[in-house]
């Protein structure tokens, strides 16, 4: 399945998702023209938050399966994954891993607050 969303359409863009024990409670997308090389904020790339992606729930499931793993293979109870895509979900892959992560707008996702929540599970 391909994502066919209008702000994706022949556009660079990856994925930021949070991992928090097993499970993946938000993620954003960072989006930039296909001539860039970085789809980093600071360089220029637009970030949309989780649910205005755009992208279909069976690749949101996928994505964040793969971040779950990737989590698992370090042995991490919190991780930023980047995923990079195609906009089909065969030529996936993780880019990077990062124990120490940025934190997203607290208006579209307050990761802190969930994080000391009994649902992330962390302090339980």
């Amino acid at each position: 399945m391909c994502i066919r969303d209008r702000h994706l359409r022949k556009k660079k863009f990856d994925s930021r998702v949070y991992v928090i024990r097993d499970s993946a409670p938000h993620f954003f997308i960072r989006v930039n023209s296909p001539d860039k090389l970085i789809t980093n904020y600071s360089q220029g790339a637009e970030v949309i938050h989780h649910p205005e992606t755009g992208i279909p729930k069976e690749i949101i499931a996928q994505m964040k399966e793969q971040a779950v793993r990737a989590s698992r293979a370090m042995n991490s109870q919190f991780m930023g994954v980047d995923i990079m895509s195609d906009g089909c979900m065969e030529n996936t892959v993780v880019v990077e891993v990062q124990t120490f992560t940025d934190f997203p707008d607290k208006f579209k996702f307050y990761l802190q607050r969930y994080m000391v929540s009994e649902e992330s599970g962390l302090f339980v």
